[in-house]
């Protein structure tokens, strides 16, 4: 038997874990919805277990709401850290940076989702 086959063959935690780690997600989010199909389609049997996803996706989504909440202290740190490091000009590419992505959003809305009201909606956002 050849390597890749034996290697596609091979079931277990550990190789669906070394699939992930090792990039090859199409196979991975192919499992997990089959996964999910038949978790859905035991009926009764498989309530438990949905029961205990959506327990630790509560924890989960607790977790990254803690990250979240530290994020900007983050920022702040790294903002800082650049500044000692290269001084105040620092500041002024990171501005003209956030200008510019500002400048681009308006641009996207006005021109892109404007085009598209104009078209399907028949909206027209230049005038009131």
């Amino acid at each position: 038997m050849s390597a890749t086959l034996y290697g596609s063959l091979q079931p277990g935690a550990s190789e669906f874990l070394r699939r992930l780690r090792r990039g090859r997600h199409p196979q991975v989010i192919f499992l997990a919805v089959i996964f999910g199909i038949a978790i859905k389609s035991v009926g009764k049997v498989g309530e438990p277990l949905i029961a205990g996803v959506n327990r630790l996706t509560e924890v989960v989504f607790k977790l990254l709401s803690f990250v979240m909440k530290a994020a900007p202290l983050g920022a702040f740190g790294a903002m800082a850290c650049a500044i000692g490091k290269f001084g105040l000009s620092t500041l002024t590419s990171l501005g003209s940076l956030i200008l510019l992505f500002y400048v681009t959003s308006i641009l996207f809305v006005v021109v892109v989702l404007g085009t598209v009201l104009r078209a399907y909606v028949k909206v027209n956002l230049t005038r009131p």
